[in-house]
């Protein structure tokens, strides 16, 4: 039997077996959580012939599409952010779509919570509540991915997991 692709999942995970994954925490556990192969495929194709095509860097093309960063171009003519003096001391938080997102079974949606600077989990929650609000632990997950997982380690980002089959509901524009 092969060994599975890290970032590569066969099987949709169900809500039951995210809460079990999301509350181990552990590494092992969360490596476990991936995309499907076509999504896994769509991503590195979108990362390989359009972001890295156009800008410098993936942080380069989050910092200017999610954080709307100004941008200069670089002798290669590919987009580079320039980080404002205040990016730090001016706190923004973002929530989008995963554009990419984990294997998972119908009804349950994946959305990531980006923010400038590390927020603590008290912070995390609140924002959460404030998003989805009236629901419950049982229609919400989220955790952050330990540094080996993170595909974008210079960002700081939650994933927030929504049952949206045990009545979870967004606020709009997200």
């Amino acid at each position: 039997m092969s060994q599975p692709r890290l970032g590569i999942c066969e099987t949709p995970f169900t809500w039951s077996r995210l809460q079990d994954v999301i509350q181990d925490g552990s590494l092992e556990a969360l490596s476990t959580l991936g995309r499907t192969p076509q999504v896994w495929r769509e991503y590195r194709d979108f990362k390989n012939s359009y972001i890295l095509q156009h800008y410098a860097s993936t942080v380069d093309y989050l910092m200017i599409q999610i954080f709307q960063c100004p941008c200069t171009t670089n002798n290669e003519g590919k987009k580079v952010h320039i980080k404002p003096d205040d990016f730090e001391s001016n706190h923004k938080i973002i929530w989008r779509k995963n554009d990419f997102p984990y294997s998972v079974e119908s009804g349950i949606e994946h959305y990531i919570l980006w923010a400038n600077v590390p927020l603590a989990e008290k912070d995390v929650e609140r924002h959460v509540q404030q998003q989805f609000p009236n629901n419950t632990k049982d229609s919400l997950l989220w955790f952050v991915n330990p540094m080996e997982l993170q595909s974008v380690p210079e960002l700081w980002h939650a994933h927030i997991m929504a049952n949206m089959d045990n009545n979870a509901r967004v606020l709009d524009g997200v």
